[in-house]
């Protein structure tokens, strides 16, 4: 059963399946990527592999179609993080975005348009509010966002809170862990019960094993 057929059956459920069964048929999401979007991706690929040229020559298609006149003979990640901005503004969350790019450039070694670079190792373990250190997530916050920038504490019902080096992860609730009855889900760091004993699961097939 076609996918659009299939989606067109409002009374079935997305857990279903899009292909039904051989009288019914479920109803599924769809996938879609714009094709900028599509090129952005190639353009972090290039960066990581040592690639500044030709990842500028992928950002300027976005932004030739856009029709800016300003092109790129290079780019910095910081220009592609900016480009991602620009043109997938409301398409995605910027949190998730930038965490990933942020343990993707750890990876890679290379460094960010402020000079630094990560260890995948540590980038995610360190705290404090100091505009030293931390990952390129917190880094992009240090540099550009104009509330913890210029006034880091943010007073809620007398309490203070700003936003932490090992912020860049969320916490996992404390529920998911309950329920994770046949293995030991860890903690994030710098969150209460952080316990950094617990393996961690390095592939899918672990993870349901655990389960």
């Amino acid at each position: 059963m076609l996918d659009q057929n299939a989606e067109s059956k409002q009374s079935s459920t997305n857990w279903n399946g899009a292909n039904g069964s051989s009288t019914t048929a479920g109803n599924a999401d769809w996938y879609c990527y714009r094709l900028a979007e599509t090129y952005l991706l190639r353009v972090e690929t290039k960066f990581y592999n040592g690639d500044p040229v030709g990842a500028a020559a992928d950002v300027n298609e976005v932004r030739k179609r856009a029709q800016c006149e300003r092109l790129y003979n290079t780019v910095t990640i910081g220009d592609i993080v900016d480009e991602r901005a620009r043109e997938l503004y409301m398409e995605e969350w910027r949190y998730m975005e930038l965490s990933r790019i942020s343990y993707c450039l750890a990876l890679s070694g290379k460094s960010d348009e402020f000079g630094n670079t990560y260890n995948p190792e540590t980038y995610d373990k360190q705290e404090g509010t100091d505009a030293n250190g931390g990952s390129y997530w917190y880094q992009r916050i240090v540099h550009y966002n104009d509330f913890y920038n210029k006034n880091p504490k943010l007073l809620v019902k007398n309490r203070a809170y700003a936003i932490d080096k090992h912020n860049l992860y969320l916490p996992i609730p404390q529920s998911a862990i309950d329920a994770n009855r046949l293995g030991k889900l860890r903690q994030n760091y710098g969150y209460n019960g952080y316990d950094e004993t617990i393996p961690m699961w390095e592939t899918w097939e672990e993870a349901e094993a655990n389960n």
